[in-house]
């Protein structure tokens, strides 16, 4: 986790623009079924424009991962609890994984925070133009570094200290790195230009520690899969996923990076 749709009308909305007079065996003229037919594109057109969006710079995906791994984490905790005949209710189940433990209190803070910090990387790329709004972009990063310290103190409590050492330095320096030099690469006198931006690439080489945490516990599962039970499998499955979401994120931030740069040297080339 390193760092919202409804159901579609009823078929019988789809038909409310047949006019009164008309009979089902009365074809429709032609101006009247490419309204009908406009009525029914309109909802979908706004749909999947309204995802491309989303999906333009890095906040979609970092969001798209974070919901993602938040429902499916949710289900699976009602799952086993069904499946065990736990007599927990389900706001029992939910006040025990947002606050229940020290872990799942951290838990919620690194998810809140991640979920605002990917809405303002969002707004701060909304432009897609190649190039993020620095001050926007700046705050994002900070509320990333601020959600993974979360996340790191909540792996902490879980004892799992490696893991929150690995990726918890790299990516919170990684991510407050970048807010501090606000990703000019110039500041790096020693960096060549031609590389990856190092605090972009800290965040990214983060990721690896997770990611292969993860599949290590999904190959286990598998190995021990006894019962036929598939939630146990679901979840670390769903969080390569979620890892592969938030790495796009990350790759969409280093190539904003350079071409942010790239536009910076242009300027500077045509003032001299």
């Amino acid at each position: 986790m390193f760092d919202g749709s409804n159901p579609p009308p009823p078929a019988s909305l789809w038909l409310a623009g047949i006019s009164r007079g008309a009979t089902l065996h009365d074809p429709p003229s032609g101006r009247a079924a490419g309204r009908r037919s406009g009525t029914k594109r309109a909802p979908l057109g706004r749909l999947t424009k309204l995802f491309a969006d989303r999906l333009r710079g890095p906040g979609g995906y970092y969001n798209a991962g974070n919901l993602l791994g938040l429902i499916v984490a949710l289900a699976t905790q009602f799952a086993v609890a069904t499946q065990a005949g736990a007599s927990r209710g389900g706001l029992d189940i939910l006040v025990g994984y947002f606050v229940g433990s020290p872990s799942a209190v951290t838990l919620t803070v690194a998810t809140i925070v991640f979920l605002i910090s990917g809405e303002v990387y969002h707004r701060a790329w909304a432009a897609g133009r190649g190039a993020a709004d620095p001050a926007l972009n700046q705050t994002a990063d900070v509320l990333s570094a601020i959600g993974a310290t979360a996340l790191t103190v909540s792996l902490m409590f879980l004892g799992q200290w490696l893991l929150a050492l690995a990726s918890g330095l790299l990516i919170v320096g990684g991510k407050l790195g970048s807010a501090l030099l606000c990703d000019d690469r110039a500041r790096l006198g020693f960096w060549p230009a031609a590389w990856v931006d190092p605090f972009r690439g800290a965040v990214l080489a983060g990721r690896l520690p997770g990611i292969a945490a993860t599949g290590i516990d999904l190959g286990f599962r598998v190995l021990h899969w006894n019962d036929g039970s598939v939630a146990l499998l679901v979840q670390p499955a769903v969080l390569i996923v979620c890892y592969l979401l938030w790495i796009k994120a990350d790759l969409l931030l280093v190539m904003g990076t350079g071409t942010a740069n790239q536009i910076e040297e242009a300027n500077d080339a045509r003032t001299q």
